[in-house]
């Protein structure tokens, strides 16, 4: 099978950075353009395919879009067979994503820009892009741009797509996801109005309740375990390599492998 579903892309990137991935984390990798995602459709679906050439542009702060060097055929209307399309994550698409993200987190309503388009998809071998439109009729001659995603989509990713993130992702992004994953330092000390109970350093994805301002330490024992095993799988990494490779000061990388705690840095892409 050439694609997987989000469940199971969750699993291989869990093997393959031996660490835990949820579906909503894939969800959230396509949406920062990190992994290609790709819609399935069960059945044919009428669309208009555009000319070669960037779709659509962001064109303020506020997710507006507006099309840029494209031009519609004359006849532009065409049946897209059932199957697998790469999805560009510039129109009503990516409004699509993020509304399954946003369900599967418990996270707000997405609400849609005044000026947004789509729903595009592209043909993940040909690279052709097309643009989803509604079935024209007596009441809609002409056809109009589709205002979502075909009942029954659903959102996969193609085992080519998998592979080339999981080899293009960096080993500081790596080291910070372990990090956040392997530490025994999950929040900072225990304050007298904050017992240091079990429940409350569960796991480190819990640790961003800490207070605001508080610094928060990973490191110890699991994580060092982690790090020199890496290492020494990948062809026994220097630390000067790993320095290099990860922006980590030396002293800081010193520190994580002899399980001593460090404080955690966020770092935008």
């Amino acid at each position: 099978m050439q694609w997987r579903t989000l469940a199971q892309a969750a699993k291989d990137l869990a093997l393959a950075f031996d660490n835990e991935f949820t579906e909503a984390d894939v969800l959230q990798f396509a949406l920062a353009g990190e992994l290609r995602i790709s819609a399935r459709f069960t059945g044919p679906v009428t669309a208009m395919q555009l000319t070669p050439g960037d779709v659509f542009q962001r064109v303020d702060d506020n997710n507006d879009w507006e099309l840029v060097g494209e031009e519609f055929p004359d006849e532009p209307f065409m049946a897209l067979p059932n199957g697998l399309y790469d999805l560009p994550m510039t129109g009503v698409e990516r409004l699509a994503v993020e509304h399954e993200f946003q369900q599967r987190t418990g996270g707000p309503k997405v609400k849609a820009p005044e000026r947004i388009e789509g729903p595009f998809v592209m043909s993940w071998s040909t690279r052709a892009k097309f643009q989803l439109q509604e079935k024209p009729g007596r009441l809609n001659p002409c056809g109009q741009s589709a205002r979502y995603l075909p009942a029954g989509t659903t959102f996969v990713v193609r085992r080519l797509a998998l592979q080339d993130f999981i080899e293009e992702t960096p080993p500081s992004q790596r080291l910070g996801w372990n990090a956040a994953y392997r530490t025994d330092y999950c929040r900072p000390p225990a304050t007298e109005s904050e017992p240091n109970t079990s429940e409350s350093a569960n796991t480190s994805r819990q640790a961003s309740d800490s207070p605001a301002g508080t610094p928060r330490m990973v490191g110890g024992p699991n994580l060092a375990a982690w790090l020199r095993a890496e290492m020494t799988e990948r062809n026994h990494l220097s630390m000067n390599r790993l320095h290099v490779d990860s922006k980590l000061a030396n002293k800081t990388i010193k520190k994580i492998l002899r399980g001593e705690p460090v404080m955690a840095v966020s770092r935008d892409k």
